[in-house]
């Protein structure tokens, strides 16, 4: 059984929960998933490693933007409920996934249950992140000085990246 997290976005994981490739109920996984105190069952450790593998293939700007954060990730399930994670980064590498948001939250992520499958299931991951994001399906905002630098920078590398496709495909390349 293979449970994988995209955050994000993190290719992340956001939530595209399969078994025997049929997608789980989300609310199903959230409550399996995370201990009555908020905290990640430990038999899902494992896959954190699997999800900074992923996460180590994100494009630059998008790992410098969640490399090193405390991100209150706020996600709208398919039922209309919401569910708040905390996710904490350090050096590109995803150190904690909670049913809470952390303290002293750095970034704040939204985006929905279909946003987040959308993502997962791509074969393009960080090119689904992108369009993810210039649709307006995935916002974040930095809540500290250094993340909304952050966020500034990583906002221009996706408008030049984005900029650089659509003239390579005026050229015809």
């Amino acid at each position: 059984m293979r449970i994988p997290f995209i955050l994000l976005v993190l290719s992340i994981f956001l939530l595209g929960i399969t078994v025997s490739a049929q997608t789980l109920d989300a609310k199903a996984f959230m409550d399996a998933a995370f201990t009555p105190q908020g905290e990640l069952a430990p038999e899902l450790y494992p896959q954190i490693a699997q999800a900074n593998v992923d996460f180590q293939k994100l494009p630059g700007p998008v790992m410098s933007l969640f490399g090193n954060q405390r991100i209150k990730f706020d996600l709208t399930l398919l039922d209309g409920t919401y569910e708040t994670l905390g996710i904490v980064t350090v050096n590109n590498s995803i150190q904690t996934v909670t049913r809470y948001a952390p303290s002293n939250a750095t970034m704040h992520v939204i985006t929905d249950e279909a946003t987040a499958n959308k993502i997962e299931f791509a074969e393009n991951k960080p090119g689904a992140f992108v369009e993810a994001v210039n649709q307006g399906k995935l916002k974040y905002e930095g809540l500290s000085s250094d993340s909304a630098l952050t966020v500034f920078f990583a906002d221009v590398a996706v408008f030049v990246t984005n900029l650089v496709s659509a003239l390579a495909q005026l050229l015809g390349f």
